[in-house]
């Protein structure tokens, strides 16, 4: 009941608050004491001898240890040692005048990172009827992170198709549901393991959800700008490449660039980069070195920002950013496109030879590989049509394109 620090309209006031009977201030609607408070206080700022409302702090807390010092002990040593510190005092009128300046702009935006920071549900949701159903709250946060990314996927899903932008055609929902469901949630399940998911707030915020949409979404709106349907190959950098694409390319590698270094400066200054290297160094030994080396391995973007996101695990905002516009990443590719495996139609005919779906026999017998490589070829082309299958084995040509003269050979 003393001198305490308050925020108006984002500057610092010692604004010394005058107890009432209760010895509790009396608010009003707006968060002021009310009209009968500030009666007893401008009493006490003003005085015959002092016109001035404007006292100092140590003539206030002198009379209010003369009024309060036998009700509340403690008072004094408060108040003497608010009186030593050099403090403004702002009646309550210039209080008013100053929020009332301010509640169109700091108010509302307030209010605004308020709601957009709000769970909408409780992440202390480990009991019911007094019986415990679920073992901690990190793991109630884990169970919102697998229910928000089902639903995105759906939502995205819906969107896209509902736009008619580039998907998949012959990938439905029963699809998705039948045959990715459960590799979706293993993948989500190693994200939130290593993105420590259960150590903050729960997703279902709009600080998390409205960028992981919008990444998404913006994905699939790319693909109707032209100078965007470009590969990254030697030879379209060279020959196909326009302007736009490079600037677009540009902006792309200082942005990664800009994060990677802001990881590695961070890390180094808490001594964190230590565990985080090995971090990376287990993702990459687990999750890449046993499909890089394969003839047919393609990297689908749902895959590679399902690693990104993984690593981009601080609790900075710009940290916290990258990881959600990357899950928009991952959630894109699989809604729109399906869970392709990343060693393309070689993983198919494995699995299809493997459970007897087709009868293919090679020379070297029980090598599924060598069956796929003599066979695989024809195989795609029956099914698909001429053509499909340097598509899907990515068959390069005899000999390399000619960069100088933008032609394929």
């Amino acid at each position: 009941s003393c001198t305490k620090r308050h925020s108006v309209c984002g500057k610092r006031w010692n604004i010394a608050m005058i107890p009432t009977q209760h010895n509790k201030p009396a608010r009003s609607d707006h968060g002021f004491l009310d009209v009968e408070s500030r009666e007893k206080d401008e009493e006490i700022l003003t005085t015959k001898n002092e016109p001035d409302s404007r006292r100092s702090t140590s003539q206030l807390s002198s009379q209010h240890d003369n009024a309060t010092s036998s009700s509340n002990p403690e008072h004094n040593s408060v108040a003497q040692q608010s009186a030593n510190e050099d403090v403004e005092i702002i009646p309550n009128n210039e209080q008013d005048e100053i929020f009332r300046g301010c509640s169109s702009r700091k108010r509302q935006w307030e209010i605004l990172k308020m709601c957009a920071c709000k769970n909408a549900f409780s992440d202390d949701l480990t009991h019911f009827r007094r019986f415990q159903v679920i073992e901690s709250i990190e793991t109630v946060r884990v169970l919102k992170f697998l229910v928000v990314t089902t639903i995105l996927m759906i939502t995205n899903y819906a969107i896209i198709r509902g736009l008619k932008w580039e998907n998949d055609e012959y990938y439905s929902l029963v699809d998705f549901f039948v045959f990715d469901f459960v590799n979706v949630m293993v993948y989500s399940v190693v994200f939130a393991i290593v993105g420590r998911i259960g150590k903050r707030k729960g997703v279902d915020r709009m600080v998390f959800i409205l960028p992981c949409i919008l990444s998404s979404i913006a994905t699939s709106a790319s693909t109707n700008i032209s100078f965007l349907r470009s590969d990254i190959t030697m030879y379209s950098v060279y020959c196909s490449w326009q302007w736009q694409m490079f600037l677009f390319a540009g902006i792309i590698f200082f942005v990664i660039g800009t994060t990677i270094f802001l990881h590695i400066r961070n890390s180094i200054r808490d001594s964190s980069h230590i565990k985080r290297l090995v971090e990376i160094l287990l993702l990459v030994i687990f999750f890449i070195l046993p499909h890089v080396f394969h003839p047919h391995f393609h990297l689908h973007h749902y895959y590679s920002f399902w690693l990104v996101g993984m690593v981009c695990n601080r609790d900075e905002w710009w940290s916290q950013l990258t990881m959600t516009i990357s899950w928009g990443q991952f959630i894109n590719g699989i809604s729109v496109y399906g869970q392709d495996p990343i060693q393309t139609c070689s993983d198919a005919l494995h699995t299809s030879i493997s459970n007897g779906c087709l009868l293919v026999t090679a020379d070297n017998q029980g090598l599924i590989d060598s069956a796929i490589d003599e066979y695989g070829g024809g195989w795609i082309e029956m099914l698909l049509g001429a053509g499909k299958a340097a598509a899907c084995f990515a068959i390069t040509a005899a000999e390399a394109p000619d960069l100088k003269n933008c032609t394929l050979q």
